[in-house]
């Protein structure tokens, strides 16, 4: 249907429409950076627990990200989905994770092709692969639907060679082990447990960054 035709009222209310959903879309974004940023939820001053920089809030998704993105970035993608938990909120992960991960998956396909900067691509694989780990898969019962989709995610990981969030994932691995394929956990421990070993020989490497390294490889 071609824009010259329609009723003027219908292009005046098209108009309208399209820019409430902007301004929609503009204050979802903010939302999520908010969380993003840690600015939302229960403040962790201090974060004394080792199995996650976000320490016990369960409202807190600052999570830890293998690459600087460039410039201004927005996580485009990953802010998609993470809005999303408005509608599938993750207090409900049993009845939302399944609706969540079928948003996730094309998400991810898309930030694969959508952008030629590697740090932007792996920004936005990552947080929404811990963001479904996280928040709703950990949260779930083990079976061979939980985790078909567990391994989604630990094959995108380990495919992209992240190298972040080592406690969430190696939990993840830990927890659906059992309905994983043998190749597939060795593969994935393999993987993570070198990540960890390299971590902890780097010097440079941060003392409590070294101390949740130890404490996730206690999980493989």
């Amino acid at each position: 249907m071609k824009i010259s035709i329609l009723h003027p009222l219908f292009l005046f209310l098209l108009v309208m429409s399209s820019c409430v959903s902007q301004q929609e879309a503009a204050e979802e974004d903010m939302r999520v950076q908010k969380f993003l940023n840690g600015e939302i939820g229960n403040l962790q001053t201090h974060h004394t627990d080792a199995t996650s920089i976000r320490g016990n809030d369960p409202n807190d998704m600052r999570y830890m990200a293998t690459m600087t993105p460039t410039g201004s970035f927005m996580p485009r993608q990953a802010t998609r989905i993470m809005s999303q938990m408005k509608k599938y909120p993750f207090t409900d992960a049993i009845t939302n994770w399944k609706p969540m991960h079928e948003l996730a998956k094309p998400a991810i396909e898309e930030a694969k092709s959508a952008y030629t900067n590697q740090s932007d691509k792996m920004i936005n694989i990552e947080l929404i692969s811990f963001f479904m780990l996280d928040k709703y898969l950990s949260n779930v019962p083990v079976n061979a639907e939980t985790a078909s989709a567990v391994n989604f995610y630990l094959q995108t990981l380990t495919d992209e060679g992240s190298k972040a969030e080592l406690y969430l994932v190696c939990a993840s691995i830990n927890k659906y082990s059992s309905q994983l394929s043998r190749s597939d956990v060795k593969a994935y421990k393999t993987y993570y447990s070198k990540v960890i070993n390299q971590l902890l020989a780097d010097e440079a490497a941060p003392e409590l960054a070294k101390s949740w390294a130890i404490t996730a490889k206690s999980q493989l």
